[in-house]
């Protein structure tokens, strides 16, 4: 279920992020009033798979504040950010072992500071894209082809009508994909 999908907007130095808001059990759908997409301290935060997960991130997990002089982000990511995150899991009971191996929320989880963005996979690794786009969910690859072709055909389009489009063609295209659509950017957590 779900298509979260964002990307580094370069032109003004802000990740763009939007997602759907459909909640899938077996062969039921919903709508949901609770949103896939929030901001949680310094972050903005994305999920697809369990809702309980993306609750948990919501309201129990306070993540570290970057430090001023962070000189590498990635590792702060793996070693605070993630650390801290399991951390959170594992207190409220929501970690689970596969095969020896912690395992977090199902799913892909989007997590956007300032101008940089990561995945986060159920095996709380990261990872970022040199093109900076990524979107997670069965959605996912309606909305990266959706937004690589609008950086080649439509350069100038405003970000927020780029995500919206990625989105409905996601939902267009996939049973597992619905709106409203939530469109964010890290510039608006002020």
């Amino acid at each position: 279920m779900t298509c979260i999908a964002a990307f580094v907007d370069h032109s003004t130095n802000q990740v763009w992020m939007g997602a759907d808001s459909i909640g899938i059990s077996d062969y039921d759908a919903s709508v949901r009033a609770d949103e896939k997409l929030f901001f949680n301290g310094d972050f903005l935060i994305g999920f697809c798979g369990s809702f309980r997960g993306g609750q948990i991130m919501r309201y129990h997990f306070e993540p570290p504040r970057v430090p001023a002089e962070c000189g590498d982000l990635d590792r702060f990511m793996v070693r605070d950010f993630i650390g801290k995150l399991r951390e959170t899991y594992r207190s409220v009971g929501f970690t689970a072992f596969d095969d020896g191996r912690e395992v977090g929320s199902p799913g892909g989880v989007l997590v956007a500071w300032r101008d940089r963005l990561w995945c986060m996979y159920d095996d709380f690794q990261i990872g970022s894209t040199r093109d900076g786009l990524y979107a997670v969910g069965l959605g996912r690859p309606y909305a990266i082809a959706a937004l690589a072709s609008s950086f080649e055909c439509a350069p100038q389009e405003p970000p927020a009508k780029r995500l919206d489009r990625a989105l409905r063609i996601s939902a267009h295209f996939s049973a597992g994909v619905r709106p409203p659509f939530h469109i964010l950017s890290t510039a608006q957590n002020k």
